[in-house]
């Protein structure tokens, strides 16, 4: 973290915001974890970061992604496990499912984040614009998920 500056910003202050997006017209990434419409409650929506900043790519990262019946639904890494089938993949034959011990959904949703990104850049780097990236912890560990998030957005 040598050379690495931070700093704190309380988005709900109108200073704060105004703040943020003047940071945000020299960023590359805004990666942000709120659930789907918090920074639209905000006033610091996906769409005002980009109008500040076409060339933003936002990676939205949650859960169950930025649509469908479970968007706004909270969960932790065994929820999405469990729900992807996972669980009952693991321990003895005819047992209990077992908790595996890694959080499988979270990293995996942060190496795909990772992926996003690059593309997003290399993307950025031919067209001149930004994106904005809807990532799911679930994507990464249920192959059926994406898919189905597809349906959702046509």
């Amino acid at each position: 973290n040598r050379g690495k500056r931070s700093a704190v910003i309380d988005l709900k202050k109108p200073e704060a915001k105004a703040a943020f997006l003047r940071l945000v017209r020299a960023y590359d990434v805004v990666f942000e974890q709120f659930r789907p419409g918090v920074l639209d409650r905000l006033g610091l929506g996906h769409d005002v970061l980009r109008r500040e900043n076409p060339r933003l790519i936002v990676c939205a990262l949650t859960g169950y992604g930025q649509t469908g019946e479970l968007a706004q639904r909270a969960g932790h890494d065994l929820n999405y496990l469990a729900r992807a089938g996972v669980l009952g993949a693991q321990g003895p034959q005819g047992g209990p499912p077992q908790v595996p011990a890694t959080q499988l959904a979270d990293v995996s949703g942060g190496l795909w984040s990772v992926i996003a990104i690059l593309g997003a850049l290399r993307e950025r780097d031919r067209t001149g614009q930004g994106c904005v990236l809807d990532i799911a912890m679930t994507d990464g560990i249920d192959p059926v998920a994406p898919f189905e998030r597809l349906q959702d957005i046509g």
